[in-house]
């Protein structure tokens, strides 16, 4: 029988392909669908290769007609939603925080080839939830920089829906971000014992963490902070400190 030449729906996929699956599975859908008459004659199938983040941006660029993908929040995103999510990408302590949840999931949107829901926007926090507001986009913020706004702007927090706060009621809270006080090992002797001192305050509940659990922002009326875990009647609550 004379090889088929007619051009087909492309197949993308990384692994499955690699292992001969998805040509045997080509070459089974083609004999089924000649057979039930959903074809007239043999035709070819394509394999685009790539993996579940390639073979998602193939059907949405039209590279791809088909795909087999293994990441369900990837296949969700997709299908739910064209909007993006907007990072600060730098470094900073809410910055680790998003990329640990990214990487949770299986998810490296920032890798060499940035996933193109991805928006990196290096700018301060400020103007970061700013530019998220007006973009009608997703990000992840701490809560100091969205009192901020909203004592500066309540207009631009009014269009934000906030979807999750993070608390210190469950220590193993994805968007809790505990705070530590270091001293450091080249301190000035002169200062050493006013810094130990106030390493030593700053955990007392009627010390430092009095301040911090009172404390409100100017032009906020909202509590900051929380105060820090009683390692002693709390031992699960400081885990890993």
């Amino acid at each position: 029988m004379k090889e088929p030449t007619a051009p087909g729906p492309r197949s993308s996929n990384g692994g499955a392909g690699q292992s001969g699956l998805v040509g045997a599975l080509a070459k089974a859908y083609i004999d089924y669908s000649i057979a039930n008459g959903t074809a007239d004659s043999p035709y070819l199938i394509d394999w685009v290769t790539g993996d579940t983040t390639d073979s998602i941006r193939y059907l949405k660029s039209g590279d791809a007609d088909i795909a087999i993908t293994y990441n369900a929040a990837a296949e969700y995103q997709a299908l739910n939603s064209s909007t993006r999510f907007l990072s600060r990408f730098d470094r900073s302590a809410t910055n680790i925080k998003e990329s640990l949840l990214f990487a949770t999931i299986g998810q490296v949107p920032w890798a060499s080839y940035a996933s193109r829901w991805y928006h990196q926007y290096s700018v301060f926090p400020i103007q970061a939830l700013t530019a998220a507001a007006v973009l009608g986009e997703y990000t992840l913020s701490d809560r100091g920089t969205f009192l901020t706004l909203q004592s500066q702007d309540s207009s631009l927090t009014d269009v934000l829906t906030l979807y999750k706060a993070g608390g210190d009621e469950d220590p193993a809270d994805l968007l809790l971000n505990p705070a530590s006080v270091l001293l450091g090992a080249n301190i000035c002797e002169k200062d050493r014992a006013l810094a130990e001192g106030f390493l030593d305050w700053i955990v007392l509940p009627d010390g430092g963490q009095a301040v911090v659990s009172k404390y409100v922002q100017p032009g906020s009326t909202d509590i900051l902070y929380t105060a820090a875990p009683n390692c002693t009647t709390q031992p699960d609550h400081c885990a890993g400190w």
